[in-house]
């Protein structure tokens, strides 16, 4: 199963993968500082699940993200 993480930038897609897949090795931006750290689309597998079952989540740039476009 995936789960496609989409939104504009800076509302927590990657820090929330971070979190569910516990893979310490995904860049996180800084709230409120303006920049984006997802820099392409890229592919994370659970390395410890968090939920019910185990999932790929594919993680995206962020909408409206002047720096970084698909």
């Amino acid at each position: 199963k995936f789960l496609l993480w989409f939104g504009a930038s800076q509302t927590g897609k990657s820090s929330s993968i971070k979190l569910l897949t516990n893979n310490q090795t995904i860049r996180c931006g800084e709230y409120g500082k303006g920049k984006s750290t997802t820099g392409e689309v890229r592919v994370y597998h659970e390395l410890q699940s968090r939920l019910s079952e185990s999932y790929f989540h594919i993680d995206t740039i962020g909408l409206g993200d002047n720096s970084l476009k698909f």
